[in-house]
């Protein structure tokens, strides 16, 4: 008998400053998503094999879960765009590239029951991950 374990998507939300996911970045696509305001965008998603951080999950209340999630090495974590300030500086970085993203600081909400405006830091060292890129399969997508 086989024992079946739920594969989950491990998607990065920023509770708590200090919150970050490093490793590698393995592959961004675009999703389509309905914005109450906006309509209907396009937001880019990062997938990062991880080295190592850690983040917290939020309460209904947007208020930091403790203990936080450990990004476990090898485990892929996604991370949405759709900010400038995270796709921009992600702009810079290369599939296969070694990459930090960090919660840095949280500025005052605008209005009440919102969550203050979160900076989000992009890092690279400029090293490629050479082990992941040799082991990879090359797909029609990736040409």
């Amino acid at each position: 008998m086989t024992n079946w374990q739920e594969v989950k998507s491990s998607v990065v939300s920023w509770g708590k400053v200090g919150d970050s996911v490093e490793g590698t970045l393995i592959d961004v696509v675009v999703r389509e998503v309905r914005d109450d305001q906006k309509g209907l965008v396009r937001k880019n998603v990062y997938e990062i094999k991880a080295d190592g951080g850690e983040y917290h999950e939020i309460d209904s209340q947007k208020n930091p879960v403790e203990p936080p999630i450990k990004c476990e090495p090898e485990n892929s974590y996604l991370v949405w765009g759709g900010k400038d300030i995270i796709d921009g500086g992600m702009k810079k970085i290369r599939i296969g590239q070694k990459v930090r993203i960090v919660f840095a600081e949280q500025g005052e909400p605008k209005k009440k029951g919102y969550s203050g405006f979160k900076m989000i830091k992009i890092f690279t060292s400029g090293v490629m991950d050479q082990e992941w890129l040799d082991g990879r399969e090359i797909n029609a997508g990736d040409m």
